[in-house]
């Protein structure tokens, strides 16, 4: 049986979309096979990653996103996250 996730997910800021969507159909075998080599690097975030896909070790989150975030980008992850919210409730009510 095949299963398949699509997302999709319009946002607004200051006048621009966004559009996220994961759609099987338009991702290639060079997608793919990028993944998978950069699963492979020796590097830092590839260890990370093999970490997170292959060992399954829970992610680990922030709790505090101030304290990594410079200054001058505090406005802008406020305005973003008010969009988020204003999203989350409005597909809530439909």
């Amino acid at each position: 049986m095949k299963r398949e996730l699509v997302l999709s997910l319009w946002l607004s800021f200051s006048g621009v979309s966004f559009r996220l969507d994961s759609d099987e159909g338009v991702v290639g075998l060079s997608t793919h096979l990028s993944n998978l080599s950069r699963l492979m690097e020796s590097s830092g975030d590839s260890e990370r990653l093999r970490e997170l896909v292959v060992d399954l070790r829970p992610p680990e989150f922030i709790t505090n996103l101030s304290s990594v975030l410079p200054r001058e980008a505090k406005d802008t992850v406020a305005n973003i996250l008010k969009g988020a919210q204003h999203l989350k409730s409005a597909l809530s009510c439909s």
